[in-house]
């Protein structure tokens, strides 16, 4: 079964974050703690497992002291401009529904 765009997508940033954490020299016990997310939901982001806020997303790159255009795909084969829109564009609904 071939993987969604957006699957695709949260595999790609995942491994980005694990990337710059194990450069950085933090274990996963630690970026979750500096993050405040559990270690289990920092275990499921760095794997494509799971699907994440720009809240979350936030909180990982003060974490990991970079700047949110470090850890996002840069090329064209990673992901379409618009399908990332897409994607934050929904989870800022989301995140308007769920204060309001």
């Amino acid at each position: 079964m071939e993987k969604s765009t957006k699957e695709v997508f949260y595999e790609n940033l995942g491994n980005r974050i694990r990337n710059t954490r194990i450069k950085q020299g933090y274990s996963g016990e630690q970026l979750s703690e500096m993050a405040n997310i559990s270690t289990k939901y920092l275990y499921q982001i760095e794997h494509g497992h799971a699907a994440f806020s720009t809240d979350i997303f936030i909180k990982i790159c003060h974490a990991l002291n970079v700047s949110p255009d470090i850890l996002l795909p840069s090329k064209k084969t990673d992901i379409d401009d618009a399908i990332l829109f897409e994607i934050l564009g929904n989870h800022m609904a989301e995140n308007e529904n769920i204060q309001n």
